[in-house]
């Protein structure tokens, strides 16, 4: 129970900033692009660790 409710808060967080930035901006672009690099954050960290070893 408690990782599903570190998930709901992990994705919450994601979501919030994301329309956040939508009404800021107006633009829907801007939130993808944010979501986009949120979701690339671990891909990039296993990739660095991956060609550190």
């Amino acid at each position: 129970m408690g990782s599903l409710i570190k998930v709901l808060i992990v994705q919450g967080l994601g979501s919030i900033f994301d329309v956040l930035l939508y009404i800021k901006t107006k633009n829907v672009f801007v939130s993808y692009i944010s979501h986009l690099i949120y979701d690339w954050i671990p891909d990039i960290i296993g990739l660095i660790t991956y060609l550190a070893t």
